[in-house]
């Protein structure tokens, strides 16, 4: 999308849960490469998150897949680091609404772009302030997809300073309902986005229909010595309304070979290819 993302951290101690802390960043930080991939699939260095790979060849997804947000150099696979792939999180520490400082993190731990359309499936770690941490992820959905107006469907932020926005997207969601990813608690939806000045000229026209999936953990980013915040998983796969069937199966495969070590699994009637057409299904009640 091109457009940086943005969060609001009020200053708070929290009470570590069980589960995996990432430290070491410290204030306006560069961003830290924290995905490794092995025979096994993609882990996470820090965290306990690994995706497995979905064939013998020990891809995550399929030859058509071509993993987008790292390059290879010199034999080795880095991280892109242009805007589209960081995200900008700016930290007001004390409430007042003055944003002291910035820390920037990967946009994103994987991206794949399909080779012959517009399929993308990506996954991201996504900080909470803390007193989003026992939100209901059917909330924080609401939330997310209400920040698509801004940011994109792939770099929503939860709060944040006004961004600049070069478009303007509306954003309907038109399936949802609770699921599990690895034996997490999830919530999962289908939504359809539209540029705004699109449907000034088609109102009935969509631009994307997109599959979301927000996962609970028991993950911790460390921003300092004494503040952390809580990490919402947040996984999607868009595509043109007509071309979106075609990699769904991919997705919910995707999907089910998260693992945070007990294994991969994935269910969520939303994104279901045996069910009716997300299009004609009746949205959420507000």
């Amino acid at each position: 999308m091109g457009l940086r993302s943005w969060v609001v951290w009020p200053l708070a101690v929290v009470a570590l849960a069980s589960g995996c802390v990432v430290g070491g960043h410290g204030w306006d930080s560069e961003a830290i490469d924290r995905g490794v991939f092995t025979a096994s699939g993609f882990a996470h260095k820090d965290y306990k998150l690994r995706v497995s790979p979905g064939s013998n060849s020990g891809e995550i997804l399929g030859p058509n897949w071509i993993l987008d947000n790292y390059y290879r150099r010199d034999g080795e696979l880095k991280p892109r680091d242009g805007e589209d792939y960081l995200s900008h999180y700016s930290l007001d520490l004390n409430g007042d609404g003055t944003f002291e400082s910035t820390v920037t993190e990967y946009r994103f731990l994987l991206r794949y772009k399909h080779a012959e359309h517009d399929g993308v499936i990506w996954l991201r770690a996504l900080p909470l302030s803390p007193d989003e941490r026992r939100k209901e992820l059917k909330s924080l959905m609401r939330t997310y997809v209400d920040g698509v107006a801004g940011a994109g469907y792939e770099a929503v932020s939860f709060g944040g300073p006004p961004q600049v926005v070069e478009r303007r997207y509306a954003a309907e969601i038109v399936a949802a309902s609770p699921a599990r990813v690895g034996g997490h608690e999830a919530y999962a939806a289908t939504v359809d986005v539209a540029n705004v000045d699109q449907l000034k000229l088609s109102p009935t026209r969509r631009k994307t229909r997109v599959g979301l999936v927000l996962i609970r953990t028991t993950f911790w980013l460390r921003v300092s010595g004494e503040v952390n915040y809580p990490v919402l998983l947040v996984t999607g796969y868009s595509n043109q309304p007509d071309d979106y069937p075609r990699a769904i199966a991919e997705y919910q495969s995707f999907l089910g070979r998260i693992d945070f070590g007990q294994g991969g699994s994935f269910e969520g009637a939303a994104l279901s290819p045996s069910s009716p057409d997300p299009g004609a299904a009746t949205p959420p009640s507000p």
